[in-house]
């Protein structure tokens, strides 16, 4: 068995059985460690939406490092606007880890909250380490394995990832995982 780079999110496994494709694409869906948000504490809100929405939503986002990490969201909507949304850009206190989602030099950031005129946000969210197999919040990586039709032993293996972690990174994971799968196995 071989494992080729084929991009920074692409890899050639080579003399592989099925199997074993399988078994690594599961592992990039289940068992990729990263951050996720587990506790929001609401300090202050009065917005439209019930407070467990926004706590998933918080949860949704993704968040760099392997280290807990405690970040603070607070807006104000003005008075005379109809519509304030408070957004990823609006975080503070995340020693710059939390993906913004900032594309192409669009400074838009994730949506989270919405705000009428003079409502307000102030939240405090914590995160803990886990993997997607735990709880889909932290599942932040998304494979593709292609079968190579001309060579039934070779699968091309593309990685796409959240931001939370690269797909080299999680590659090592989740081939780590498959190898510990193996090995408790072959005892």
């Amino acid at each position: 068995m071989q494992l080729t780079k084929l991009s920074d999110s692409s890899w050639r496994l080579s003399d592989a059985d099925v199997s074993v494709a399988n078994l690594i694409r599961h592992a990039l869906m289940a068992d990729v460690p990263v951050q996720a948000v587990d506790q929001v504490t609401f300090h202050q809100y009065n917005g439209p939406l019930e407070s467990a929405m926004i706590a998933h939503r918080m949860g949704q986002l993704p968040v760099r490092g392997l280290e807990p990490l405690q970040f603070t969201l607070k807006k104000e909507a003005p008075l005379d606007a109809p519509l304030t949304w408070a957004t990823s850009l609006d975080i503070t206190e995340d020693d710059g880890r939390v993906v913004k989602g900032v594309q192409e030099g669009i400074a838009s950031g994730f949506l989270l909250v919405p705000l009428l005129a003079g409502q307000k946000v102030h939240l405090t969210c914590r995160t803990s380490l886990g993997t997607g197999r735990q709880r889909s919040t932290w599942n932040s990586v998304f494979p593709v394995v292609e079968h190579n039709e001309a060579d039934l032993r070779t699968f091309d293996i593309h990685i796409e990832t959240t931001g939370a972690i690269q797909p080299e990174a999680a590659l090592h994971a989740a081939m780590t995982y498959a190898k510990d799968v193996f090995t408790a196995l072959s005892v």
